[in-house]
């Protein structure tokens, strides 16, 4: 998994569903797209939207700069950048999941694990992915899109 800091806080994402992690680059709107729609990422001819994290968890925002990662994540049969704080480390899956109880079936938390003695939130990329579309109609965002 790889684990990443967001407004204070770490979660982590399934290492299957990263494509990479790319700094944050001049990103185009995407004109009435959600709100935690940073806009669309040109990564070498594939258009991308961008979430920032914080936003789409309902936690504070901060203010991307330069060095910001964009982690690119394929799921839900789309590819999609997540913005973070920082991605703190990449490691396997040493505890087992622990669901939440009365979390919503549509959260983007699948549950959490233990790591280094700590609790981390573990994303579900699937739910990531199921929020309303920002690059609709056309291919942008589908996996292989521009390719």
């Amino acid at each position: 998994m790889i684990l990443l800091r967001v407004a204070g806080g770490e979660y982590a994402l399934p290492l299957g569903c990263v494509v990479e992690v790319v700094r944050m680059a001049a990103l185009t709107p995407a004109p009435g797209g959600p709100g935690h729609v940073l806009g669309l990422l040109d990564l070498r001819g594939r258009v991308v939207p961008v979430m920032d994290l914080g936003t789409r968890l309902g936690l504070a925002n901060g203010e991307p700069g330069l060095s910001t990662p964009i982690c690119v994540v394929e799921a839900g049969g789309h590819a999609f950048g997540l913005v973070a704080d920082a991605v703190t480390d990449v490691r396997p899956l040493s505890g087992p999941l622990e669901r939440l109880e009365g979390t919503p079936a549509d959260s983007p938390v699948a549950g959490v694990t233990h790591v280094g003695g700590r609790l981390v939130s573990v994303l579900d990329p699937d739910a990531l992915a199921g929020a309303p579309p920002s690059t609709e109609p056309g291919q942008a965002g589908r996996v292989g899109a521009g390719r």
